[in-house]
């Protein structure tokens, strides 16, 4: 069914009903949009108050400098400027904005999905389009209200910055704005893969993939700059390395500010005319046709499950198989700095007569949390195939059959949990076997790093088990799904180098577990996380069994 303009306009480009649409998102979607609004600033304005608390000497914020200086420092913050006289702006520029730029880029990709996409796989789009609404007025308010939300983003977190003397206001102010770039630029490339992918889940996680692509390419660029490579240009192609060239509280420029505005643009006007030329509910990528005679078989649940989200675990399993890839050598090229600076160790929780390496283990550790993160954003997205399904009516046709609603949603929620959990041992083998190719460690220790993935286990299955209760008890607040999730993703980031205390690690299923194999893991908290997960399910194959289906 073509997608086409409302009665009262048939134009191609048509913004008619725009203001309204844009109206009806932020109404439908106001809980969401505040979670990102205030979650961010809340976790990361905090942190930039540590940093003034936690490095007062020149001498700790030098050893913090070294640090950055190594390779791994620049992985996961940038060339590093101003290491020479390591400041309280310069840290906040090395090692937040990087991480500030990831999660607007986040919350750009979920939110412009779920605005196109979701609208459409749910069935409202099409009953909007029998009105007055032009043709492309849809993916008008979807970009307008979420370039508005990661500009709010980026303004409050640098408005916020302002609270803090250390931090100069004209900079304060230019990284609200690059971080609001930042996310710019992703809701361009979200918009794109809207119209590209076939399903939402599976724009989720094309987009997701650009995303750690452009982590891998900034990651390789800036290792290059530092090092004076040839392929130091390959930061410039990344949308994640954009906001670095700014030197922030160093010697600020503002032109790089254009190129991810130029970009949200071009991405944007190729979202516009490729929007133009599909139909409602597909996407430009041609669906596989099924195999001749299929009606003639029952498929059951689970190969249901796996065909609908396939898309959507490839999306996402490429991204965290991307980042453990270009972290093996950064792995690798760790143990020669360990030696000569022990902070590096505390930074990550380990002692400092813990060893070299148990330094690398936990450093292993931290990447293989990152990457458990991705397979939880996938399970997260899959399971909203049942609310999806609900609401557009299919849920009730299958339920016509002779299936229960208990089986219909354990059957979901362990076929996401398989998948989840083998995708995220092959990101462990594959980090290990990278971790071991860079001949720096000998295989006992790659080992040890790729059953270092199996930490995330338990957490997965919780978030599984949550995301299922959630869209079974109370679906209108199956969103929060993600809070434990962003949670986890922040924790990683500040909790271990900023002394947070430690009964934080509790709030998320991901960082109640210790970093292993660098720190001992007890059969008590991962029964205690299983137990919950099974709790959960039981609740919501209760509470799915006992409520009405929206639709």
């Amino acid at each position: 069914m073509t997608a086409g303009g409302g009665s009262g306009d048939a134009s191609w480009g048509s913004v008619t009903g725009c203001w309204q649409l844009a109206r009806g998102i932020l109404r439908r979607d106001r809980l969401r949009l505040a979670i990102w609004l205030v979650a961010v600033p809340a976790v990361t304005l905090p942190a930039m108050s540590a940093y003034t608390g936690t490095f007062e000497t020149s001498a700790s914020a030098q050893a913090r400098a070294a640090v950055m200086a190594t390779p791994t420092g620049t992985v996961f913050g940038g060339p590093g400027y101003g290491l020479a006289h390591y400041t309280t702006g310069a840290m906040v520029a090395n090692e937040l904005l990087l991480y500030l730029d990831v999660v607007a880029a986040l919350a750009a990709i979920l939110l412009l999905v779920h605005a196109t996409r979701h609208e459409e796989e749910e069935g409202r789009l099409e009953l909007v389009g029998a009105t007055a609404v032009g043709r492309q007025a849809p993916l008008a308010a979807a970009l307008g209200v979420v370039a508005a939300e990661v500009t709010a983003i980026g303004l409050v977190v640098g408005l916020g910055c302002l609270l803090y003397p250390d931090l100069r206001t004209i900079d304060s102010l230019a990284l609200g704005l690059a971080v609001a770039a930042t996310g710019l630029a992703f809701v361009g490339l979200a918009a794109v893969a809207a119209q590209v992918a076939g399903t939402g889940r599976g724009a989720a996680g094309l987009a997701a993939a650009a995303l750690a692509a452009s982590f891998l390419l900034r990651a390789a660029g800036d290792t290059a700059t530092v090092q004076g490579d040839a392929v130091w240009w390959l930061s410039w192609l990344s949308p994640l390395g954009w906001a670095n060239r700014m030197r922030l509280f160093v010697d600020i420029r503002w032109w790089p500010l254009l190129i991810p505005l130029a970009f949200a643009l071009a991405t944007g006007a190729v979202a516009w005319f490729l929007a133009a030329r599909r139909d409602q509910g597909e996407g430009l990528l041609a669906q596989r046709v099924g195999s001749p005679g299929a009606e003639s078989r029952r498929i059951g649940i689970a190969a249901l499950v796996w065909r609908r989200t396939r898309g959507a675990a490839l999306g996402w399993g490429l991204g965290g198989l991307t980042l453990v890839l270009a972290m093996g050598p950064a792995v690798g090229s760790l143990r020669g700095y360990i030696l000569d600076n022990p902070s590096i160790g505390r930074l990550l929780g380990v002692s400092g007569d813990a060893g070299v390496d148990a330094v690398v283990e936990a450093f292993s550790a931290l990447v293989t949390l990152y990457a458990g993160l991705f397979m939880a954003a996938y399970a997260i997205s899959a399971l909203g195939s049942l609310r999806s399904d609900e609401l557009a009516g299919r849920s009730a046709l299958l339920l016509a059959e002779p299936v229960r609603r208990g089986r219909l949603l354990g059957l979901t929620a362990f076929t996401v949990a398989a998948v989840a959990l083998l995708a995220a041992t092959a990101v462990g083998i594959a980090f290990g076997l990278a971790v071991w190719a860079s001949r720096a460690v000998d295989l006992t220790v790659a080992i040890g790093v790729a059953a270092a993935m199996a930490r995330a286990f338990p957490a997965l299955i919780v978030t599984v088990a949550l995301a299922a209760f959630l869209i079974a008890a109370c679906p209108r607040y199956a969103a929060l799904s993600w809070v434990p999730v962003g949670y986890a993703f922040f924790h990683a980031i500040l909790g271990q180098g900023l002394g947070w205390p430690d009964w934080t690690r509790y709030l998320s299923p991901f960082s109640a577990l210790p970093l292993s194999p660098a720190a001992d893991v007890s059969a008590a908290p991962v029964v205690i996380l299983l137990g919950v997960a099974l709790v959960l399910v039981g609740a919501a194959r209760q509470a799915y069994a006992r409520r009405d289906l929206l639709a």
